[in-house]
């Protein structure tokens, strides 16, 4: 309530701001809407004269209404309503479709910021209603004006749109992505896996663009390589398909996919097989001959046997192709390789041995294998006869052995030793001589464990035995490395080691002798323990002997040895008669990648 004042003076009436009526002042007659803005006499009422659009706006930018007042005090807000067909909140930065404007000097200036929505959508037009009343409560009269919203914003999308319908093995195709309105890096994958797939999902950026419309439209490429899988898997098709467009990484949301594509099985399964042994348990003397085959591939083959050619003709070479045989879908590829046993006119029992095929080379990858037995059919010749192992150095190792592969690490050999077997022609007290030779590239690794040496009359009766297993020996060792050869052949000749100087054998090592050892502790090479003492024959044969824990063999150090270098120990006198055997336990130990050579690695001698 209040007063009404006539020149300083209270007229003689007490009344609402907003009563109407008829009202005496002096001599005056007024009559109106009264507000208290302009309560006090002579001053003109308050109102709002006009809301206008002064700038239109576009998404990303901002509009401005300007709003024009009389007698309005400055401070006064006034609150505002956004409205209009498709206006919602996310049109404004603010996130609201209300806001306050404050009103100065009569006047008040509403900037209005506009999103970017990323939504292609047309031009809007925002509609901008005062409140009914002020902060003081004036009447607004519920002012409008409108703007136009200028659509800057495109739609972002996805879309794969091309893609064969079926691809054949080892084909790369291309699949379209085109994405609108944006230059990011797109990610895709597939659901298959590497066996079939080089990759199966991967990152993509644009390789061209073009406009359409008020769109520009990026293009991506995405290879797919379907693996040639030398698998028959089954026709037409043996696998499906489908691409599936990603934002942000590889397990990101998926935004397109493609149609299921098909794979049309054109591989052929490859295997290889020993297909035919002529004979599986050989009499000394015969040949044997072998047919390998590989399915629907053709490359060299090769063989090789885990003997010496003291026991058969040759023992590894490179297949010969001889033709090709069809059955059903498939192509197998012949080739034959033949070898003969050798009739060594020494009786020492059957011998067992494996045939292996490979690819690459004769050391190269194995791809099948097929074990025989030489069946021994010759007979030591009665009152003597044997070899020649006076004029020069006889090789007399039994095989090989990969010890990294037998242990499944780098550890000494812990199987069972060989025993080569060798009969002689020579008569007389003499002396038999052992010899190893350097044959691995890398030298260390050409430790041959020497457990126990027999010699035998030719009824089989043991005459000597020298073992080994301990630390103490009547064998004596030369002790300098003799230079030698690349051929197939022991540095010196037996007569020529008889000559040299021969020390007593004890545990300590060098290049240039024999020791005694327990372990050579040297990685991939050497054993771990000798044999036990027998009074019994030894029997030929691969892995015939077992190792005795905590026993002791002898060996030539090879560590800082020279390649193709021998050095020789020797036994006391003995009676040696013609058709006498002597019998090596041994083992030429080594790594699978830096072998001995099982043909001129150990040799025996008598003089």
């Amino acid at each position: 309530m209040a007063k009404v004042h006539d020149n300083g003076g209270i007229i003689g009436k007490t009344l609402d701001f907003n009563d109407t009526g008829t009202y005496t002042t002096g001599n005056k007659r007024n009559s109106g809407i009264w507000n208290l803005s302009s309560a006090v006499p002579g001053e003109p009422p308050a109102s709002y004269d006009s809301l206008s659009n002064d700038y239109t706006g576009s998404e990303g930018g901002s509009g401005y209404f300007f709003l024009v007042t009389s007698n309005v005090p400055n401070g006064t807000t006034v609150g505002y309503t956004f409205s209009g067909t498709g206006i919602t909140t996310s049109d404004f930065v603010s996130g609201s479709l209300t806001g306050t404007a404050t009103i100065n000097n009569n006047s008040s200036s509403i900037e209005v910021p506009f999103s970017a929505d990323s939504l292609t959508e047309g031009d809007e037009t925002v509609i901008i209603t005062l409140d009914s009343t002020d902060s003081l409560g004036n009447s607004t009269g519920s002012l409008s004006a409108s703007a136009l919203i200028i659509d800057t914003s495109k739609t972002v999308s996805y879309a794969i749109i091309s893609w064969p319908s079926s691809i054949i093995e080892g084909e790369t195709v291309s699949i379209q992505l085109d994405v609108y309105n944006s230059t990011e890096t797109m990610y895709w994958t597939i659901n298959g896996t590497t066996a079939d797939f080089n990759a199966v999902s991967g990152s993509t950026n644009y390789s061209s663009s073009y406009v359409s419309g008020n769109n520009t439209i990026y293009v991506h490429q995405i290879p797919i390589t379907s693996k040639a899988d030398n698998l028959t898997e089954g026709n037409p098709f043996a696998e499906s398909f489908v691409v599936s467009a990603r934002t942000g990484s590889t397990s990101g949301p998926i935004v397109s996919t493609s149609s299921s594509i098909d794979v049309y099985d054109t591989s052929k399964t490859v295997s290889y097989s020993i297909y035919s042994f002529s004979d599986t348990t050989p009499n000394e003397g015969d040949t044997v001959n072998v047919e390998m085959r590989i399915q629907n591939e053709t490359e060299n083959i090769y063989w090789s046997i885990n003997a010496t050619t003291a026991d058969v003709s040759a023992i590894s070479g490179q297949a010969t192709y001889i033709g090709y045989t069809a059955i059903g879908n498939d192509t197998y590829y012949r080739y034959t390789a033949s070898f003969t046993i050798t009739a060594d006119n020494t009786t020492e029992g059957n011998e067992a041995y494996t045939f292996y095929m490979r690819t690459g080379s004769t050391s190269g990858t194995i791809e099948d294998v097929l074990d025989f037995t030489i069946q021994d059919t010759s007979t030591t010749p009665a009152g003597g006869g044997g070899e020649d192992i006076t004029s020069s150095f006889y090789e007399i190792s039994n095989r090989f052995i990969a010890s990294n592969t037998y242990m499944g690490s780098s550890a000494d050999y812990s199987g069972p030793y060989d025993v080569g077997s060798v009969t002689t022609d020579f008569s007389g007290t003499g002396r038999i001589y052992i010899g190893v030779k350097v044959t691995a590239a890398t030298t260390y690794y050409n430790d041959i464990p020497i457990a126990a040496v027999q010699l035998l009359n030719s009824s089989g009766t043991v005459k000597n035995t020298w073992m080994f297993n301990t630390t103490s020996t009547t064998w004596q060792t030369y002790t300098q490395q003799i230079a030698g050869y690349a051929a197939y052949l022991f540095p010196v000749s037996p007569a020529t080691a008889s000559t040299y100087s021969y020390s007593s054998i004890t545990t300590s090592a060098n290049v240039g002798r024999f020791s005694l050892a327990t372990s050579t502790g040297s990685s991939y090479t050497g054993a771990q323990d000798g044999v036990s003492t027998t009074s019994s024959p030894f029997s030929v044969g691969n892995g015939t002997v077992s190792q005795s824990l905590n026993t002791y063999y002898m060996y030539r150090e090879t560590s800082g040895s020279t390649r193709y270098s021998g050095t020789v120990m020797r036994s006391p006198l003995v009676s040696i008669s013609s058709g006498d055997e002597i019998r090596v336990v041994h083992a030429v130990t080594g790594y699978s990648s830096n072998p001995m050579n099982a043909d001129d690695s150990l040799y025996v001698g008598v003089y």
